[in-house]
């Protein structure tokens, strides 16, 4: 706020009172009391030029990982007949995925700090075809333990990479509502994948339909490459020790790590259990099962 005294004719003073907010100046005259009152306005926030591309190319990463994560859970009743395996080993196969996925997120999310969030998706998706291709492939039940690890890994960096770059490109009153919208619309897309993968498997086999989903990586990769990198400042990251002990003082940190931890639990034993006991004791098909 600037005031000045200006003299007129008639001997009165009147000041001036200036208030420049962004690039708008107000001005309000004052002739011994406040004629025109001046209200604070907030900066206006510029918006990020590529936030659109940015959003929904980590919409589509969260939905080419759903797809490709949950691809394989009608293809369990058919990998559990063809490799000979008991309920017990399809779920320890199924297991590998959270197992991947925990112990690579810590070093993902200082990866993506340290070289950017457009490396992440790319390599995150390229992993993903990697491990679809190991689903085509499998013939014994190690090559399909190992190609649900690559996915849990890949997943871990996908996402790390995929949120990252949303948190960068909105301001921090948008960002909740955003990462929000990502994950909902990507995920859900991805949920199509048991059904589309459960007639593909039914109608043409495991190898092949496990061929066509590893594309989807691919055409992700290709649409990654000419979206602009986001993290301006290449900063070095706290250490992940540090950072996880720092987390384990916040009662809010433990609780949602307990939650997640049982909620992958959960999920991977319904996902997977329910899935032979459909097949086992309805006789259901793929096609069935991923409907």
């Amino acid at each position: 706020i600037a005031q000045r005294g200006v003299g007129r004719g008639d001997g009165e003073t009147f000041t001036h009172t200036a208030m420049v907010t962004g690039a708008a100046t107000v001005r309000g005259r004052k002739r011994h009391h406040v004629v025109a009152s001046v209200v604070p306005m907030p900066m206006a926030t510029s918006a990020h030029p590529n936030r659109t591309r940015v959003f929904l190319l980590a919409m589509a990463a969260i939905a080419v990982d759903t797809l490709m994560f949950s691809a394989i859970v009608p293809a369990l009743p058919v990998y559990q007949r063809e490799l000979g395996l008991s309920d017990t080993g399809v779920a320890l196969i199924f297991a590998a995925f959270p197992i991947a996925q925990l112990m690579v997120a810590p070093f993902a999310a200082r990866w993506v700090d340290r070289i950017g969030r457009k490396p992440a998706i790319i390599a995150g998706a390229a992993l993903l075809a990697l491990a679809g291709v190991g689903f085509a492939i499998a013939r014994d039940p190690y090559t399909l333990a190992l190609a649900r690890a690559v996915l849990g890994g890949a997943s871990a960096v996908t996402w790390t990479g995929a949120l990252a770059y949303v948190s960068d490109v909105y301001p921090p009153d948008q960002r909740g509502l955003r990462l929000g919208l990502a994950e909902t619309a990507g995920g859900g897309a991805g949920l199509m994948a048991p059904l589309l993968s459960g007639v593909l498997i039914q109608s043409i086999g495991l190898t092949e339909t496990f061929l066509i989903f590893a594309i989807f990586p691919v055409v992700l990769i290709v649409w990654a490459i000419p979206v602009p990198e986001t993290l301006v400042r290449r900063r070095a990251a706290p250490g992940m020790f540090r950072t996880l002990r720092a987390l384990s003082r916040s009662p809010g940190a433990r609780a949602g790590a307990v939650a997640l931890i049982l909620l992958a639990i959960v999920e991977g034993m319904v996902e997977s259990l329910l899935t032979l006991n459909l097949s086992e004791r309805l006789l259901l098909g793929s096609a069935a099962i991923g409907l």
